[in-house]
């Protein structure tokens, strides 16, 4: 959404660097994420991370309404409800078998349920997106080369730059004497 308010607020000579900065702060916060909230959990307990987002998320969405003037640029259009409702679904139960598989076991019902729950949601969704005439995901744009291999590398860079902080934070706290760590 913060590319498209940017498309429509700002002249074309401005919108490739603008953009470019917007995709610069995301790397950094997730740099500067990961420290923060170990401070925050340090010296405040695990819930603060929770309502420090979540007063960070009020005070954004607040200067939005107040400094982000209205578009004018306006596209008729429905919100895929029944598409958001039934991915939403299929993620949900995916993510919680994801987190709770090691506690329950892989093989146990619940789990293998929830991903099979996952399948068959999946299975729904994908046909309906490609019927329905404002998707709300449109599989064909994602499925066309240039914009499938940009969000696979997206994909790729990201767990790539979670796995190194997660890596090198262990390796650093790691005793010498195990040969791996830096102490």
């Amino acid at each position: 959404m913060g590319i498209s308010i940017l498309r429509d607020e700002l002249p074309k000579e401005k919108l490739g660097s603008a953009v470019a900065f917007m995709s610069g702060t995301v790397g950094i916060g997730s740099a500067l994420g990961l420290p923060l909230a170990g401070v925050l959990y340090e010296s405040l307990g695990w819930a603060s991370i929770f309502w420090v987002s979540a007063g960070a998320g009020t005070l954004l969405l607040l200067a939005v309404a107040l400094v982000v003037p209205r578009s004018m640029v306006r596209t008729p259009g429905l919100f895929d409800f029944v598409g958001a409702a039934v991915l939403s679904g299929a993620l949900a139960a995916l993510l919680l078998a994801i987190t709770k598989g090691g506690a329950w076991g892989w093989g146990s019902g619940p789990v293998l349920l929830l991903l099979l729950t996952t399948a068959v949601l999946l299975a729904v969704w994908v046909p309906y997106e490609l019927k329905v005439r404002q998707p709300m995901v449109d599989l064909r744009t994602s499925a066309r080369r240039p914009v499938l291999m940009t969000n696979i590398a997206s994909l790729l860079i990201g767990f790539s730059m979670f796995i190194n902080m997660l890596v090198t934070a262990q390796q650093l706290q790691l005793p010498t004497l195990t040969g791996y760590g830096l102490g």
